[in-house]
């Protein structure tokens, strides 16, 4: 392990038109004690060849080829191979700000910190950026908060590899795809302290076929990840069982909300029905709760006169 170094890992899985650009961001770093670990994970395109001007011009940078195996076990490779004292992710199809590695490592100087992260920017199809709205950070002790609702994107995240060490590494189970950084959060919270930079240092690429646009493949993933998490913490005190029913709660809520504006109100009503046995509902859920017994061309008319208000009112 080499202090101060650190190991970006970045899982690719046939991003040969963007995979250059990307690592090309990393090496713009302003911190220079970096390496790159290009984890292919199965690629059936052009990525080895687009990463070659790469290779070519950097010894920091390295390539790796695996067959396909999914996101955590890409990234579980990169960190097998990785020698610095901190491991970094960036997934193929981001961007990193060049101040991004600066800016985090100095927060590091806490021992008790075993993960820093930090803001985003949205990047659009058509190139431009936006700001999330109603974005939160966690920071000190974020377990709790972390259970209920994962807000550290992976492309931000810096970890310290003994952390990593003690907590394992990422859950390469295929279900629980899109939320195994969360699994690896939670238990990196368990044994030390989050801290973030607010500001944005990274671009973070929006597509419609991202793996988080099932909701309800990615809500069965947020409860097996809750289920996994309770057996490996076991056995529970009384405050992490009211820590898991929240978390619970909070997942069939939000995916339950999710669902509804996907139009798959069955779904959606179920969600808010399991949500509703964990404990009580705000109204505006239960609003939407009511509303998913409706017929959908009801529920359609509904929205349209909600929207015509709204813009009304502008």
């Amino acid at each position: 392990m080499q202090p101060g170094l650190v190991s970006v890992v970045v899982p690719t899985y046939n991003r040969a038109d963007i995979i250059a650009q990307t690592v090309d961001s990393i090496l713009a770093q302003t911190y220079a004690p970096l390496e790159v670990i290009v984890v292919d994970d199965g690629s059936s395109d052009a990525t080895e060849q687009a990463l070659q001007p790469c290779l070519a011009r950097d010894q920091r940078v390295r390539y790796l080829a695996k067959p396909n195996g999914g996101v955590g076990s890409a990234r579980n490779l990169g960190i097998s191979q990785a020698r610095g004292e901190f491991i970094a992710f960036c997934d193929s199809d981001d961007l990193w700000l060049p101040e991004k590695l600066s800016r985090q490592i100095t927060l590091f100087d806490d021992p008790k910190v075993t993960l820093v992260y930090s803001g985003v920017l949205l990047l659009k199809p058509d190139g431009s950026t936006s700001q999330p709205q109603g974005r939160e950070f966690y920071e000190g002790d974020c377990f709790a908060d972390l259970l209920r609702q994962n807000r550290v994107p992976t492309s931000t995240a810096v970890v310290r590899a003994s952390a990593l060490a003690r907590s394992g590494l990422f859950n390469e189970r295929r279900d629980l795809q899109g939320v195994e950084d969360k699994h690896l959060w939670a238990r990196l919270a368990r044994i030390g302290s989050l801290a973030a930079v607010r500001q944005p240092l990274i671009l973070y690429r929006l597509s419609p076929a991202s793996v988080s646009s099932d909701q309800e493949r990615m809500l069965k993933a947020e409860l097996i990840c809750l289920d996994d998490l309770r057996e490996i913490f076991a056995p529970l005190s009384a405050r992490d069982r009211e820590l898991f029913r929240q978390a619970y709660r909070e997942a069939y809520r939000a995916y339950g909300h999710n669902l509804f504006n996907q139009k798959l109100y069955r779904a959606a009503r179920e969600a808010f029905a399991n949500a509703r046995r964990l404990g009580p509902f705000h109204w505006r859920t239960q609003l939407y709760y009511r509303a998913s017994f409706l017929p959908p061309a009801l529920i359609q008319g509904l929205r349209r006169l909600r929207a015509a208000l709204v813009r009304g009112r502008s």
